[in-house]
């Protein structure tokens, strides 16, 4: 999907992939295990939340190659930068272990400066944004879960939801907010169904990422 100049990728609902414009990212390898990447061009934004069974990451570049197990990265040619977990880095012969608030670059690790620390901020926000929409999707295509979503927000708030999009949104909105506790949630629905655990997971993905923001603040 397109999206205010950026172009998304996710996989297996596990890995969300933000590209920059003139960067091609070509699908080396599908198995769901262990997805591979190669990119051209440009930088893109890796979000690899390890969820539905994917456990490793793979994304290389011409020169350089990104090994994960669940993180999130900015990945050009000859630089990564890191705002999560840890990435096994191999650029021109250099391995490097980055890890969370690093940078990666001609073989040396340094820390982020105040610009990259904003560009971090921007791209954990596309980052949500792109999830929050993943929820939303999965939410429509699971009548189910609408239904016990509803249930759920008429049991934990005052309000009477009816079901329809908008209160949806709005319910899942104050969860993420943490108006409403995701832990008191998840110990009330039947996350044995397929698309309600999805959504928790989701959740509870988009909650920390939105916290990890506040660390970059």
């Amino acid at each position: 999907a397109l999206e205010e100049g950026y172009a998304s990728i996710i996989l297996y609902e596990s890995v969300v992939i933000k590209i920059d414009e003139g960067t091609l990212i070509v699908v080396e390898d599908l198995q769901k295990e262990n997805p591979k990447v190669s990119q051209s061009g440009g930088a893109a934004w890796y979000t690899f939340t390890k969820l539905f069974g994917v456990e490793n990451f793979e994304a290389s570049t011409s020169n350089s190659t990104a090994s994960v197990r669940g993180t999130s990265f900015q990945l050009k040619d000859d630089k990564i930068l890191v705002a999560d977990g840890s990435v096994n880095y191999m650029s021109n012969g250099n391995q490097l272990n980055v890890n969370k608030g690093q940078v990666g670059e001609k073989g040396v690790v340094r820390g982020l400066t105040s610009s990259e620390k904003a560009e971090v901020r921007m791209q954990l926000k596309n980052s949500v944004d792109s999830l929050i929409k993943l929820r939303k999707k999965i939410i429509e295509d699971n009548p189910i879960a609408v239904k016990i979503a509803t249930s759920i927000m008429n049991t934990e708030t005052d309000s009477k939801y009816e079901g329809t999009d908008s209160e949806i949104e709005r319910a899942f909105a104050s969860i993420d907010s943490g108006d409403i506790s995701i832990k008191e949630i998840e110990s009330k629905v039947p996350t044995s169904i397929k698309p309600i655990n999805k959504v928790l997971q989701i959740t509870k993905e988009i909650i920390r990422l939105k916290a990890l923001i506040l660390e970059y603040s």
